[in-house]
């Protein structure tokens, strides 16, 4: 509504209305909810104008020379009407003040911040492509399905080998705390005996009795192979009173000291006298015509002094490893032990055959195939007596002589 001017009293303004002084200040009844706020303008006491926020706008009233008016009404769904007095904020708030973005993209509203996901991994990308929907972190893994190969470690969120052993195979069965499967996690669990020590979850070759002592049968460790076995030379007592094979490192039915000159044996401990400070004899590898036989058999050491029949020097090293020397041999290109012994025993042959003598025999005395090194001849008042060629005289038994023959032979 507009106001009315009173009559002008000399210099000054009479009262606009009846009972009220001209005072020259504007005023403006705030608006109802229109288009734009419109500027009233008093001037020298003048009635000022009507203003009307907007939908929305500002509602302002300025008075030339006056007092602003109050503040036009709020539009329907705007920003406040602003004038002296002030006007009631009516925006509604926004989560996380609409600030999440860059490597926080999603808002909690639970705690009212900015994270890296929700329950989505939506916004998550490798090396850390699943959300973990507590943290609200991006981690490698959630479940195992997160990863291309082993199992999600719900602790670590990461991929890992194992948790279990059943997540291993049966080359690596079990699961060591560090996640990896392994070979094993304690010695026992190597029953190899060539891989018997668990070393950082591997089976490893054993370094002392101890790395063995879990292994039926195999109790010794061969510290130069690494290996578990039944004996060794040094380890022969577990033997209980045979010999150690020093070739299959196994315990042998031989007893210890029991073999004599040109008897076969498997390791120098079971020659005659090798128990000495000073061994007299030691098993030695030996030949026949440029052949390396089998057997090995025992003879005496050259410095414990030689006797006939066994004249010829063989050097050597033994088959338990001591140091090459000197040992009393025979011929080994024309002679073999088993010749020269079933001359000691003075077995028989029948019809001349060459083959009955220097065999290989059973405990009854019986030839278990052809035999090599002997002849079949007349001997001293025998006939049909295995013996065996000689170059000398004291390549013969004692009380025996090198005939001239063709070949000599002892007779």
């Amino acid at each position: 509504m507009l106001l009315s001017l009173g009559q002008a009293c000399g210099t000054e303004f009479s009262s606009c209305r009846e009972g009220e002084p001209c005072s020259g200040v504007a005023t403006a009844a705030g608006g109802s909810g229109g288009t734009g706020g419109s500027v009233a303008t008093g001037a020298g006491g003048d009635t000022g104008g009507n203003a009307a926020g907007g939908g929305g706008d500002t509602s302002t009233t300025v008075s030339s020379g006056g007092v602003a008016g109050e503040a036009g009404a709020l539009g329907e769904a705007g920003a406040p009407s602003t004038s002296s007095s002030g006007g009631t904020s009516g925006i509604v708030p926004v989560p996380c003040d609409g600030t999440c973005e860059g490597a926080t993209p999603e808002c909690d509203e639970t705690s009212d911040t900015c994270v890296e996901c929700l329950d989505s991994n939506s916004h998550c990308e490798a090396p850390t492509p699943a959300c973990d929907p507590g943290a609200h972190e991006c981690v490698e893994c959630v479940e195992n399905g997160d990863c291309a190969e082993g199992v999600c470690d719900p602790a670590t969120h990461q991929c890992v080998e194992c948790l279990e052993n059943e997540n291993c195979d049966e080359t690596s069965p079990f699961c060591d705390p560090d996640h990896f499967c392994a070979e094993c996690l304690k010695t026992t669990d190597c029953t190899d005996p060539q891989a018997s020590l668990c070393d950082a979850g591997s089976c490893s070759p054993c370094q002392s009795n101890a790395d063995c002592a879990h292994l039926v049968g195999t109790t010794v460790c061969d510290t130069a192979a690494g290996e578990c076995v039944e004996c060794t030379i040094e380890e022969e007592a577990v033997c209980g009173g045979t010999s150690c094979n020093p070739a299959t490192r196994a315990c042998t039915t031989t007893e210890l000291g029991s073999r004599d000159d040109c008897e076969p044996g498997a390791a120098d401990s079971e020659c005659v006298g090798n128990d000495a400070s000073e061994p007299v004899r030691r098993c030695m590898p030996m030949e026949f015509a440029g052949e390396l036989r089998e057997q090995a058999y025992c003879l005496k050491r050259q410095v414990a002094g030689c006797e006939r029949p066994y004249a010829v020097p063989v050097v050597a090293i033994s088959i338990s490893g001591a140091a090459e020397e000197t040992y009393c041999g025979i011929d080994e290109q024309n002679v073999t032990c088993e010749a020269v012994r079933d001359l000691f025993q003075s077995r028989s042959c029948t019809g001349g055959e060459d083959t009955e003598c220097g065999c290989p025999r059973d405990e009854d005395g019986i030839c278990t195939s052809a035999g090599e090194g002997g002849v079949c001849r007349h001997v001293g008042t025998f006939d049909n007596r295995c013996t065996y060629q000689c170059g000398n005289l004291d390549q013969c038994v004692t009380g025996l002589i090198c005939a001239n023959q063709d070949p000599d032979f002892c007779q």
